[in-house]
């Protein structure tokens, strides 16, 4: 017989009803408290032994709960019910139930001069009481509450010696109660500085993260605060961020600590440590009234564009879509921003919308991108109006060169089966290449978004090679490229060589043809990569080597043709040891993987053959 299946909604009363019965029980709990508290003040009020009779009984019984190590329930119970009374022994009937006490009275200075006499005892579990009862003690007292000044300079010496203690547990309890001790203000306030030494050196994660949570914020704890974000312990940069979200402004700090924190938050291990990173972007983005664009502002979106990627994504995924659409939608105007209102800023967040409603929210994609023709005619008009930016305003010029690669970027974007569009979008990315002035960046993004709208390689591959030859040959009347003749006045100058081979890369890494049997990119790459390879300028001799290394990649013939060039590369590389250098070392190694398949297959034939195949005897 199958067991009865259990009923899912009486589990949910009974689990509804243990909560309930929890919750009555605190309260109960609360209340008995409260009463028994009462009960022991009247004990006090009635005792006729004297004060220090009634003490020394209670400081007696204390004694007890110190020796316990373990943090168990009812231990815990005792020492936070003796600080509570202890801070209001000596108020009078009325005043006993406030909530918060602002003055410590005779009794509970005694139990702190009490507890502080005995922090060093040789028991680990004495030391950790006692700076647990100093820490529970300061801690219910009030926000305006206040000490005498030699119970202060006692605590604050006192614990500051618990600090370096070997039990991380005793350490934990000092370092939560100096918190309170602290003084921001001062640059050498010796608490900061026993909390930056233990965030930085201390061995247990428990402590570091006691440290970081405890610690006041000011210039000399910012950045300590920040660093803790990289911590070994998922525990601490979780709690670095929480401190982050709670206690420091965004306007606290530079640019580059704000891009920090969001690159090792968004890309932790984490799960924990990542959402902790995302409730910093959400308090953020309320700083700035859920003006994206604004937040944009105060972060590096030229220098970290994939980064800034990832915190559009996290806010596009946890706040409102439709408030942050209408941050983009405000600035709007017959489907595009214009020209002259074009930043850093809002061309970047215009891209990524662009790219989340694509797919998402079609009805918002077609508000906020134009048809390809038009949008063809748009990228054009921003080119030549940047290109008559002088090139002593350095500012002005770098954006410009920045929102032409966001324009291009979201070029690829645009519906490319509309044929017309896409003709006219060839007939631009042509004229900026060969008429415009742009930055390399650029034309490898043009060359790109140009493989994307010509669909035949062929073509693709004729036409870049007449724009290379027309701007390495500037001849007039000159409207064909020529297979079999190489015009003697070539232009091999390191700007003319940069621009030329970054657009021969682009173009291979666009083509599926075997680079050896095409006879226009065999006659780019002997005379212009091959010539590329022996020059004497870095960069040049870097990108004739990556194109050479790709049409490799495309071609076994290559492959072997060039390949003790490229162990020679690889040889040259590792005496040099430059970051450069090793993307060439990845690039040759594909390059050798590639021969050493080829090598395979003939040596795989090779024992095939009949008189290679071995016979017993």
């Amino acid at each position: 017989m199958a067991p009865k299946r259990k009923n899912p909604t009486k589990r949910r009363k009974k689990t509804d009803s243990s909560e309930a019965q929890d919750e009555q029980l605190t309260k109960s709990d609360s209340k008995s408290e409260s009463r028994l508290l009462k009960k022991l003040w009247e004990l006090k009020q009635a005792n006729e032994d004297g004060e220090d009779v009634f003490f020394n009984h209670f400081w007696y019984l204390l004694q007890h709960a110190c020796l316990i190590s373990a943090r168990e329930p009812p231990t815990e119970r005792i020492i936070q019910f003796c600080c509570k009374f202890a801070i209001r022994a000596d108020l009078d009937r009325e005043s006993f139930t406030d909530a918060e006490v602002s003055q410590t009275g005779p009794f509970a200075v005694r139990l702190f001069s009490t507890a502080l006499k005995y922090h060093n005892a040789n028991n680990k579990a004495v030391r950790f009481r006692l700076c647990q009862i100093v820490n529970s003690i300061l801690t219910s007292l009030g926000g305006d509450a206040e000490i005498d000044e030699d119970l202060f300079n006692k605590i604050y010496s006192c614990m500051l010696e618990r600090l370096k203690d070997k039990v991380p547990g005793v350490r934990v309890q000092a370092v939560n109660t100096l918190n309170r001790l602290q003084d921001p203000s001062d640059p050498e306030c010796p608490v900061i500085k026993g909390y930056l030494t233990i965030m930085k050196t201390d061995g247990v994660a428990e402590v570091r993260r006691a440290a970081v949570k405890a610690i006041a914020v000011n210039s000399k704890s910012l950045l300590p605060i920040i660093e803790r974000t990289r911590d070994t312990n998922p525990g601490v940069r979780r709690a670095a961020y929480e401190v982050l979200v709670e206690k420091i402004s965004i306007r606290a700090m530079k640019i580059s600590y704000r891009m920090k924190v969001l690159e090792s938050g968004l890309r932790d291990r984490n799960e924990g440590v990542k959402q902790a990173c995302v409730s910093l972007i959400k308090k953020w983005v309320s700083y700035y009234n859920n003006d994206i664009i604004k937040l944009l502002t105060a972060l590096d979106v030229e220098g970290k564009v994939d980064l800034c990627g990832e915190v559009v994504t996290e806010i596009l995924n946890h706040v409102h879509v439709d408030s942050a659409i209408e941050c983009l939608l405000s600035r709007i105007e017959n489907k595009v921003i214009p020209t002259d209102q074009l930043t850093c800023e809002n061309v970047f967040y215009w891209r990524c919308i662009v790219a989340h409603t694509f797919t998402n929210q079609p009805e918002i994609y077609e508000q906020i991108m134009p048809t390809l023709s038009e949008y063809s005619q748009y990228l054009k008009d921003y080119v030549v109006k940047a290109s008559a930016i002088s090139s002593e305003d350095y500012d002005a010029h770098y954006q410009a060169s920045y929102v032409i690669q966001e324009l291009i970027k979201m070029a690829k974007l645009a519906d490319m089966s509309d044929e017309a569009g896409r003709k006219n979008l060839i007939a631009v990315t042509k004229f900026i290449i060969c008429e415009a002035e742009i930055t390399v960046q650029s034309i490898e993004r043009l060359v790109e978004l140009y493989c994307l709208a010509e669909v035949n390689e062929q073509t693709r591959i004729k036409t870049v090679a007449e724009i290379i030859n027309d701007i390495r040959n500037p001849l007039e009347g000159a409207t064909q490229f020529n297979l079999n003749q190489i015009e003697s006045c070539e232009k091999n100058d390191p700007v003319t060589m940069i621009r030329c081979l970054t657009m021969v890369s682009g173009l291979i890494q666009g083509v599926k043809c075997d680079v050896a049997f095409d006879p226009t990119l065999s006659v780019l790459l002997d005379d212009l990569v091959m010539t590329g390879v022996v020059s004497h300028n870095e960069i040049v001799r870097h990108l004739s080597i990556k194109a050479l290394g790709l049409s490799c990649i495309l071609s076994k013939t290559l492959a072997k043709k060039y390949l003790v060039l490229f162990l020679q590369v690889c040889q040259i590389i590792i005496i040099r040891k430059s970051l450069s250098g090793l993307k060439k070392v990845l690039l040759s190694l594909s390059v050798l993987k590639q021969w050493f398949s080829t090598c395979n297959i003939v040596m795989q034939r090779r024992r095939d053959l009949p008189f290679n195949r071995s016979k017993k005897i």
